[in-house]
């Protein structure tokens, strides 16, 4: 832990990273293996010298994850997680980190993309805010539908959007 802490020091040091506000450092296996978060600080943040964008977030829990910071159209910074460092080598990270900038690039933004998604309604959720209180308005035999949708179709596909 305390070389790691030292080698931080030392590339914060060198004359090259002084202009940068983050420790910028080339990422490889063994780094991300070795990468702990000192004491003080909650998290610690490397961004890769050769994928633009592309960060190891290292927690004080040892929790390490990929993220890609990105700007969107209107400017904000953003950024999206690409995965856990336990689940994802750092060379499909900077795969994944290339193809996100890539649509990026073309206009489209992931993160907009994940919130549409959000809002579309699960199956069981359309069912019991939109379409029951629409059949009992005008349907007799509403408690039969019910019984069919709690008995064979919510099981199966309630959780599907």
């Amino acid at each position: 832990m305390a070389i790691m802490l030292l080698l931080v020091q030392l590339i914060k040091s060198i004359s090259f990273f002084k202009g940068l506000k983050m420790a910028q450092i080339y990422l490889n296996a063994g780094f991300v293996k070795a990468a702990v978060c000192s004491a003080e600080k909650k998290k610690v943040e490397f961004h890769d010298v050769f994928c633009k964008g592309l960060f190891l977030e290292v927690r004080i829990s040892g929790g390490k994850t990929y993220y890609l910071r990105y700007r969107d159209r209107r400017g904000r910074q953003r950024q999206i997680k690409l995965g856990d460092s336990r689940d994802l080598l750092l060379s499909d990270a900077r795969k994944l980190a290339d193809e996100k900038r890539r649509s990026i690039a073309l206009g489209e933004d992931p993160l907009e993309i994940k919130s549409d998604s959000k809002k579309t309604p699960t199956f069981s959720a359309f069912i019991s805010e939109q379409y029951l209180p629409h059949i009992k308005t005008y349907k007799r035999s509403w408690t039969s539908d019910v019984s069919l949708l709690n008995n064979h179709l919510l099981p199966r596909f309630g959780n599907k959007y």
